[in-house]
């Protein structure tokens, strides 16, 4: 685990135990999967999730859900979003720091966070190309895709670092007077694309 003002507790919902990760201000609550090693450093993960609400401020609010570091700079959060005032709501977005790239969350209104409800979502990390690829709810989101060479960051390459843990869960990043309620099911890591 990997908790700052935050807690994880397993709860009955209907026949299903659920993860449940509750936060407080800016807090982080996460499952952490160590010891991990991907075939050629690629894999696919799923993750059933329900926010109860996504942040409405403050201006570019920026929250995890799953986050996959190892060995080199880059932190690769392949589920998150942002709250984008401009727009005025939160939306999904692959995001990376901590590397050269810096700290970029690549969201897009195409894909907008939805709270309240059940959501399945699904990525594959390509090290071929460096490539995050997304599904939500089965459906796949090209608009969320990055790669090398083409992501939200800095104008240098996106590089994986070598990846030796995953983490599940939630982190708001910026100080915020709330509390944070998200529960999680299904969770995988595999070498082929798991499904919903």
């Amino acid at each position: 685990m990997d908790t700052k003002d935050g807690t994880l507790t397993v709860e009955r919902q209907g026949r299903n135990k659920v993860l449940h990760a509750r936060t407080v201000g800016n807090g982080r609550a996460f499952l952490r999967v160590d010891h991990f090693a991907a075939p050629g450093n690629s894999f696919h993960g799923r993750v059933r999730i329900r926010v109860a609400a996504f942040p409405s401020s403050p201006d570019w609010a920026h929250y995890t859900l799953v986050e996959a570091t190892g060995v080199g700079p880059e932190i690769v959060r392949p589920l998150g979003g942002q709250y984008v005032p401009t727009v005025g709501k939160a939306l999904w977005g692959v995001g990376a720091d901590g590397g050269p790239t810096g700290d970029w969350t690549n969201w897009r209104e195409s894909a907008p966070s939805v709270a309240g409800v059940w959501q399945c979502v699904e990525w594959r990390m390509d090290a071929s190309d460096n490539r995050v690829s997304v599904w939500i709810d089965g459906q796949t989101k090209p608009d969320l895709t990055v790669s090398t060479k083409d992501h939200g960051g800095n104008p240098v390459d996106f590089v994986f670092p070598r990846f030796d843990a995953v983490k599940f869960g939630w982190q708001l990043y910026q100080p915020n007077s709330g509390s944070y309620d998200v529960w999680l099911d299904d969770l995988a890591l595999g070498v082929d694309r798991i499904g919903c």
